[in-house]
């Protein structure tokens, strides 16, 4: 796990352009602190990096790093898990163990296209071969690994971290008003945008050219998500080809020269990834939760007895109001574009537990999306099954019916079918408890014009069923905020986390499978509890799943009230001049006297006033 960033620029003075690329290096010292280096080519391409060491501990392991033929460089950030085999396939004398250097010598042997087609990992790098004259920029198919890229000045510029690319003396911070409109939505900006103009995420699974004169091509998919059905498997083959693909990633991900532990919650997903490294090692694994001293959000006397009955070296930590303040200052330094998903509060005080211990954690994230396991899933099938059931022609009332109830607070995140046969519409109605129209209202149109275009978003897809909705969330909400969540807050610590469930070979036979495999009315991600049945027994297997939630409602009113209220103050707002003061007033009002419970939305700007006086 590293920190990559780059620019092209043809003009200038080739030491100025050292210092920037110094520049660039420092802003992301915390995603590598083991080392770090800079590279150049004609005095126009410049590639910084820094080493967070997990792979060939040597200088052998050092970046930016050449070919053996010294026509290719490579920056890379991430992990590929199986270049032992790849390097197989290489007829060069290997000067280290790393996957940089097997990955660099596939490349240039066999091909971008190819490479991307064979490599497993998560990963995201850019590649220069002097005999393309190009540079390649690629992300891992789940989009784990980020990669920002655009141009400012007629400087093209890449990095890990938007902090990165703002620390260039040259660049213009200037706000991409349909990023801050649908940073209001979703608590999240969605691929391919960023907060920044003219700054962009390279999407998962994709590709991109750039010339040496520093002209991007299009972006180029490389890793298709979605279904084909078959049934060639029963549903009992399934679940043990699962169980073997699934044993296969835990082992490829458990490969590091550093120690490795797993992130540990009560639910299914990690507890099952946990028995399985479990199985797999000849030592005690060591596990780690967070927890809270309010019960009705506390998972850890659940996860401590899980890991008890597991046999694992177990640490938990319950966080005090000192830790909360702490870390909801530091929000818009480690998340350096507005990113309110409330569950990164206790992301970062695991990851900073974690890294006490372990240098290298595997989580139990993407459980739920390649195994339908947000309930969201059972609502649209129960939806589905009883709209099928209504004339076609009182279909439209029954969905302002659902919309109605969802308004009402009634329904939380109920999606609805139907609704134009629009993803973006059922995501809608799960974004904001639905105040979208009041947060663009309270933004001035003299700062933000065009706040209601999102045209650039790739939100069209017709929704026919669940398993679209699950491609949705597998292209949207996992990379943009599952996977921002964990990797800023893991890597804030200098902490490397892994996912076997987010393996290549594992989801191409899962996308296969018939839903029915993985959900039904009363269950969902059926073979990873089939599985875990052979480890936890029912009185843990079956306690209900809290989430990674947090109490911000009563936090606004306790240990972060203070902040709160200097953040959301109408000075505040009105030196800033984004916000409506008298709209973000009526919210704080109404919140702290129990009027209302508008938590999300204070804490979607609390972090966008955080963003806005550390950024601007």
């Amino acid at each position: 796990m590293c920190g990559i960033n780059g620019f092209i620029q043809p003009h200038g003075e080739h030491q100025q352009k050292l210092i920037d690329l110094k520049s660039m290096n420092n802003a992301l010292t915390h995603r590598g602190p083991d080392d770090e280096g800079t590279w150049s080519h004609e005095n126009r391409l410049y590639f910084g990096h820094r080493r967070l060491s997990i792979i060939d501990l040597s200088a052998a392991g050092h970046q930016p790093m050449q070919s053996h033929s010294g026509l290719s460089s490579i920056v890379l950030n991430g992990e590929i898990y199986n270049y032992p085999k790849l390097s197989g396939r290489l007829d060069v004398q290997l000067r280290g163990h790393s996957d940089t250097e097997v990955l660099l010598e596939y490349l240039e042997k066999f091909g971008v296209e190819k490479t991307l087609n064979d490599v497993r990992g998560m990963f995201a790098f850019a590649y220069f071969s002097e005999n393309e004259k190009q540079i390649i920029l690629a992300r891992d198919p789940f989009g784990e690994k980020p990669l920002y890229y655009g141009k400012s000045n007629g400087t093209f510029l890449f990095s890990s971290e938007l902090k990165a690319i703002a620390a260039l003396p040259t660049f213009k911070r200037e706000i991409n008003p349909t990023a801050a409109s649908m940073y209001f939505k979703y608590n999240y900006i969605p691929s391919p945008l960023s907060i920044y103009k003219d700054i962009y995420k390279l999407s998962p699974g994709h590709s991109i050219a750039i010339t040496l004169g520093g002209e991007a091509g299009t972006e180029k998919k490389y890793f298709d998500k979605g279904y084909s059905e078959n049934t060639e498997y029963s549903e009992a083959e399934a679940n043990l080809k699962i169980e073997e693909l699934l044993e296969q990633s835990i082992s490829r991900q458990a490969v590091a020269d550093v120690p490795l532990g797993v992130l540990l919650s009560s639910g299914v997903d990690s507890s099952l990834i946990a028995a399985l490294l479990q199985k797999q090692s000849s030592q005690r694994v060591k596990s780690f939760t967070i927890g809270f001293s309010q019960k009705d959000y506390d998972e850890s006397t659940i996860a401590n007895r899980i890991a008890q009955h597991l046999g694992l070296e177990h640490t938990e930590y319950i966080c005090s109001s000192s830790d909360l303040l702490d870390q909801a200052q530091n929000i818009a330094d480690i998340y350096d574009e507005p990113f309110s998903d409330s569950s990164q509060i206790p992301t970062l005080l695991l990851s900073k537990l974690t890294r006490k211990n372990v240098t290298v954690a595997l989580s139990g994230d993407g459980g739920d999306e390649v195994f339908a396991g947000y309930n969201r899933y059972k609502w649209l099938e129960k939806s589905l099954q009883r709209i099928h059931k209504i004339p076609k022609a009182m279909r439209p009332l029954s969905q302002r019916g659902l919309q109605l109830l969802n308004r009402s607070g009634l329904a939380n995140a109920l999606p609805v079918p139907y609704a134009a046969n629009k993803v973006d519409k059922l995501i809608q109605l799960m974004s904001s408890d639905n105040l979208t129209e009041a947060f663009e209202i309270s933004i001035s149109n003299q700062h933000l014009p065009g706040l209601t275009n999102d045209t650039a978003l790739d939100f069209n897809h017709e929704i026919r069923n669940t398993q679209d909705m699950m491609v949705h969330d597998q292209n949207h909400y996992l990379p943009d905020d599952i996977l921002v969540k964990v990797d800023r807050a893991s890597m804030a610590h200098s902490l490397e986390t892994r996912a076997p469930y987010l393996d290549v070979d594992l989801y191409n036979f899962c996308k296969t499978l018939p839903l029915h495999y993985k959900i039904d009315a009363s269950s969902t991600k059926k073979p990873l509890r089939n599985m875990l049945k052979k480890y936890l027994g029912d009185d843990l297997l079956n306690v209900p799943k809290k989430g990674f939630a947090v109490p911000i409602d009563s936090w606004f009113r306790g240990e972060l009230k203070s902040w709160t209220h200097d953040m959301l103050s109408t000075s505040s707002i009105k030196s800033q001049g984004f916000l409506n003061a008298a709209v973000v007033d009526q919210y704080l009002h109404e919140h702290m006297s129990g009027k209302r419970n508008w938590q999300f939305q204070i804490w979607n700007l609390l972090v966008f006033q955080s963003w806005l006086a550390k950024w601007l």
